[in-house]
């Protein structure tokens, strides 16, 4: 059937829609609808000074693609601005909005989009991934705790020195900070005392869990505890995370080390397919030695999505955003983006939205400046991926005046064969079918991949499931507390669910993330020692350090994130193709999550570290810690009835032999040409009990173990 597009200038077939109501896309093609549009309201926003007329602008964050980096980026330092060069084609920068007039009338510049703002995805987990199993804990021993490997953290809320970022000498583990809440601030390798100044404890938290210390007799510590951090607290604007990645990937480079970096932040404003500029530019920094991890999001439980595809030509379907959220406080804003499938770069909707009355189902549809004053209504065909896109944000108390009946809606109109995609920003709506409302679109939980983050197309997004049974013991009352997100081994009632609408597995994978005991910061100003979600506190030296437990795929990323610092320990050429490979081959599937090859709840499946780091050491030929006849070659899992013995060097030979503590050898075994990865097992099955010790022999070290058969 010949495609029929709805024309710029004219309402869809049969339908007398008042020019004032109906949404006209943004036709300029070097900047995004939300910069044109800021644009326009700066120009507009005039006063009379002394006779004279002046602009008002305000200063905003810009990404911007350009031919020449460094000569667009001097202009503009020149004009008195800040700009960094992130790569050859882009920049970032912070200029007033009538400045992006002057910019988009440059040659080198192709395109200006908006910077977005994101906002961030709120003790057994080790042995729950077989972490337990790759560095050394009361069962084994390993050289594998992530040391060598760079682990940066892009987050709010550090406590910079926390017992758990500290080293066994209490120096800290910390290599460098760039606190971006503090306008002007630079990176600096002096780690600061105290706090960020954010609240929550969220980023102490999600660094305690990818790579907290192991302090002796205390048994809260991280994935990769000998790994270097970097610390980035971060507003989260999209140009900033750019600028903060390129620092990290720039650190790593210069001292020669490979790197991984954690996100726990998103937001749902965008195409969902990894094709907006801000995207594209984060996936330079997925590489062999670097690798992005990537929170899906936590809004698993709510109908932030919708989709429809029109079945008749002309038809029409109404989005409909509910005024309150589950607890039946109002949402202060309505905040929808809404996305056609098709990349045409043509018009396929009539767009216009409407102010609905829940008491006497009547839709009205205001004026545009009635919109004007609730907010922006702006729809344009995106540059980047040529697909038609509209942008509404919404004050919600202007738009009703206080009257909770008048909830906001969209009507769109479309020929048969066209479909689009719809989110509700997180806190910005719900979407839902009123009682004896006309035609809606129903409102689901798919296709949430966190944007800003998990749809970097090849950052590795995280889920999370239950990795236990949703229970703590308080410090403050001993009582026992529950937080259940459903049952132990399931996807987390909260963690956001695919598919992706681009080319990549999200999430990809999954991993404990509910009821997670971390590191607490003690200098945010919401932290109390009354919390009852405090679960454990440790004193180095005069100062009292504090853990205590939080929930989302914050916390299940950086699980993620540890474990790839081990791997990449192993091998520091993996790339984020290797990473997928590994979590195909070697992730776990149950009965709570099914066994098919991949799902989007779940992707490959669930994170096992230990067979992870084997298949890691298989893909090297040269480790950090692993040469030819290394003096570590070897990791010793010990189980009940045998020992597992992971060898991470090509060995020419390696000796087995199990004796009794009177010396008496009673089990013997001779390995020959070992590759890296090879695994070998000592059966103890038939052994009577008692103490054994068990020795290992390679061309240049000799390892020995005791092992106790019950």
């Amino acid at each position: 059937m010949k495609k029929r597009f709805i024309p710029l200038f004219i309402c869809a077939a049969g339908l007398a829609i008042p020019a004032s109501a109906q949404i006209v896309l943004n036709t300029n093609k070097k900047m995004d609808a939300q910069a044109t549009h800021a644009l326009t309201e700066a120009r507009q926003a005039t006063r009379s000074l002394d006779g004279k007329t002046t602009v008002a602008t305000e200063v905003k964050d810009y990404i911007i693609n350009c031919t020449d980096s460094e000569g667009v980026a001097q202009t503009i330092t020149a004009a008195g601005y800040t700009a960094t060069v992130i790569s050859s084609n882009t920049i970032t920068a912070s200029v007033p909005v009538d400045y992006l007039g002057v910019l988009s009338e440059m040659p080198q510049v192709t395109y200006i989009s908006s910077s977005v703002q994101h906002q961030p995805f709120m003790a057994g987990t080790r042995a729950e991934i077989k972490a337990d199993k790759v560095h050394n804990g009361t069962d084994l021993e390993t050289p594998y705790t992530g040391k060598g490997v760079i682990v940066g953290v892009i987050d709010q809320s550090f406590e910079f020195k926390h017992g758990s970022f500290l080293d066994a000498d209490g120096n800290s583990r910390v290599k460098a900070v760039w606190n971006r809440k503090n306008a002007g601030s630079k990176p600096t390798t002096i780690i600061p005392t105290g706090g960020d100044g954010y609240n929550s404890s969220h980023a102490t938290h999600v660094t305690t869990i990818a790579a907290g210390s192991k302090i002796d007799g205390f048994n809260v510590y991280g994935i990769a505890p000998e790994a270097d951090l970097i610390m980035i607290p971060s507003s989260f604007k999209s140009a900033e995370v750019l600028e903060v990645t390129k620092y990290i990937s720039d650190f790593a480079a210069e001292a020669g080390q490979p790197y991984v970096i954690n996100m726990s932040f998103g937001s749902m404003v965008g195409p969902h397919d990894g094709t907006t500029p801000y995207c594209s530019s984060m996936n330079d920094y997925c590489k062999a030695g670097g690798i992005l991890v990537a929170a899906m999001g936590n809004d698993g439980d709510k109908k932030l999505h919708t989709s429809y595809e029109f079945t008749e030509d002309a038809q029409t379907i109404n989005l409909y955003v509910k005024n309150a959220k589950p607890d039946g406080t109002p949402y202060n804003s309505y905040y929808v983006d809404m996305w056609n499938t098709a990349a045409d770069g043509q018009q396929h909707f009539s767009v216009r939205p409407f102010v609905y009355n829940t008491a006497n189902k009547q839709k009205d549809y205001k004026t545009d400046d009635f919109w004007k004053k609730c907010g922006s209504t702006v729809g344009e065909i995106a540059q980047y991926n040529m697909k038609e896109h509209y942008t509404f944000s919404i004050n919600a108390s202007v738009m009703n005046g206080g009257d909770s009946k008048l909830i906001f809606g969209i009507e769109v109109t479309g020929y048969k064969g066209s479909s689009f995609h719809a989110w509700c920003n997180d806190g910005g709506g719900e979407f839902y079918k009123p009682i004896g409302s006309p035609s809606a679109a129903t409102g689901d939980n798919k296709y949430c991949v966190g944007e800003g983050a998990a749809t970097i197309p090849l950052a590795i997004a995280v889920g999370s499931y239950n990795g236990n049974n949703g229970t703590f013991v308080s410090l403050v009352d001993s009582r026992t507390y529950s937080m259940s997100s459903g049952s132990k081994g399931a996807i987390s009632n909260f963690s956001n669910i695919g598919p992706y609408l681009g080319d990549a597995v999200k999430p990809m994978i999954v991993a404990p993330g509910s009821v997670i005991s971390a590191g607490y910061n003690s200098y945010a100003a919401d932290f109390s020692k009354s919390n009852v979600a405090l679960t454990a506190k440790q004193k180095v030296g005069l100062k009292e350090y504090y853990y205590g437990v939080m929930s989302g795929t914050s916390m299940a990323t950086p699980v993620v994130t540890g474990t790839i610092a081990l791997w990449l320990e192993a091998n520091p050429e993996l790339s984020p193709k290797d990473i997928e490979n590994i979590f195909k081959e070697t992730a776990r599937k149950d009965g709570a999550t099914g066994f098919t090859p991949t799902n989007e709840k779940r992707g490959y499946g669930k994170i096992d570290a230990y067979e992870g780091l084997k298949k890691a050491i298989q893909y090297t030929e040269v480790g950090v810690n692993d040469v030819f006849n290394s003096e570590t070659p070897i990791t010793l899992l010990k189980q009940a009835d045998e020992w597992r013995i992971l060898f991470g060097s090509n060995e020419s030979y390696a000796d087995l032999a199990v004796y009794t503590t009177s010396g008496r050898q009673v089990l013997s075994q001779h390995i020959k040409d070992i590759r890296r990865g090879d695994e070998a097992t000592v059966s103890l099955s038939g052994l009577a009990p008692g103490v054994y010790v068990i020795k290992i022999n390679t061309t240049a070290n000799s390892t020995t173990r005791k092992v106790v058969v019950k």
